[in-house]
C-alpha cells in the first residue's frame, strides 16, 4: 500500500487521541494470556471484542496474537456498534464490517499503517471526515448504505407515516414507524429498510406536555399535536425523521 505524509494536524489529532490505549496497553505483557476484563478494556464492544476471540484460538489470547492477525478481518453481521480498539490489529489489510450498527469510525483506524481496504457498507456513519483521511492514505473504502450526506447511494432515516394518532396513555414504539430509505441504489442484493432494536437513537419531542418518552417508547399524556424527531445523533439535521402525533 502506498504511504502518504499525512498534515500536521492529523497528527496531532493521533497523538491526542490514542493515549488511552496505550495507557491500557502498558500494564499488560505480550504474551500473557488476556483475562475477559483486560480484553474489554481494549475492546469494550462485546461483538467485535467476540469477533477477535473467535480469531484467535481461545487457550491463546494474547496481545502479541492479536497483534499477529493478519489477512482479511471478515464481521459481517455481527452487531458491532464500536470500533474502539481496532488499532490493536495492526497487520490485518482488510477490513469487511458490512451490516453492522456501527455509527463512527474512531481516529484510531489511521495508525493501521498496512490497511489497504475497509468494507463498512449498511452501517450507521454520518460523516466522511476519517473516511476522507483514510482515502488520502491510499485505503479502498465501500461505505454505500449509510448516512453520509455528501455521497451517493446513502439512506436516509424517514417515518413510515408522517401523522399518528394515539389516545391518552396510549404507547407506540418508534422503531417501529421508522425506517432506513435509498431511492437511487443499483441493488444486487435485497436491502432491509428496519431499524434494529438496540441502536441507540436521539428523540426530540417539541411539547413534553403532550406526550413523553421512554427508551424510545412514546406515550400520550394530554390531548394535542407536537413533533417528535429522531435521528441518529443531535448533529446531522438532515438525517432527522419527524412525526406529527397527535393525542385525543
Amino acid at each position: 500500500m502506498k504511504i502518504v505524509t499525512l498534515l500536521p494536524f492529523l497528527l496531532i489529532i493521533t497523538i491526542f487521541s490514542f493515549g488511552s490505549i496505550s495507557v491500557a496497553h502498558e500494564s499488560l505483557s505480550s504474551n500473557d494470556v488476556l483475562s475477559e476484563s483486560q480484553l474489554k478494556e481494549i475492546f469494550p464492544d462485546y461483538n467485535f471484542r467476540n469477533a477477535v476471540k473467535e480469531r484467535v484460538s481461545p487457550n491463546e489470547i494474547t496481545l502479541n496474537n492479536i497483534k499477529s492477525l493478519d489477512g482479511v478481518f471478515d464481521a459481517t453481521n455481527e452487531k458491532i456498534s464500536d470500533l474502539k480498539g481496532i488499532s490493536t490489529l495492526e497487520n490485518i489489510d482488510s477490513f469487511i464490517f458490512w451490516n453492522n450498527n456501527i455509527k463512527t469510525i474512531p481516529n484510531e483506524i489511521l495508525l493501521l499503517n498496512d490497511l489497504d481496504y475497509i468494507n463498512i457498507a449498511n452501517n450507521y456513519i454520518t460523516t466522511d471526515n476519517i473516511l476522507n483521511l483514510l482515502s488520502r492514505k491510499g485505503v479502498k473504502i465501500n461505505y454505500d448504505l449509510n448516512f453520509i450526506d455528501s455521497n451517493k447511494n446513502q439512506y436516509l432515516l424517514e417515518a413510515k407515516y408522517k401523522n399518528l394518532s394515539i389516545s391518552k396513555n396510549e404507547s407506540i414504539d418508534l422503531r417501529k414507524v421508522i425506517e432506513k430509505n435509498i431511492d437511487n441504489y443499483y441493488k444486487y442484493w435485497e436491502v432491509s429498510t428496519e431499524i434494529p432494536k438496540d441502536l441507540d437513537l436521539v428523540v426530540y419531542i417539541e411539547d413534553k406536555n403532550i406526550v413523553s418518552e421512554n427508551d424510545m417508547i412514546i406515550t400520550g399524556k394530554n390531548k394535542g399535536t407536537t413533533v417528535v424527531k429522531i435521528g441518529l445523533n443531535n448533529k446531522n439535521l438532515n438525517q432527522i425523521a419527524n412525526i406529527s402525533i397527535t393525542v385525543d
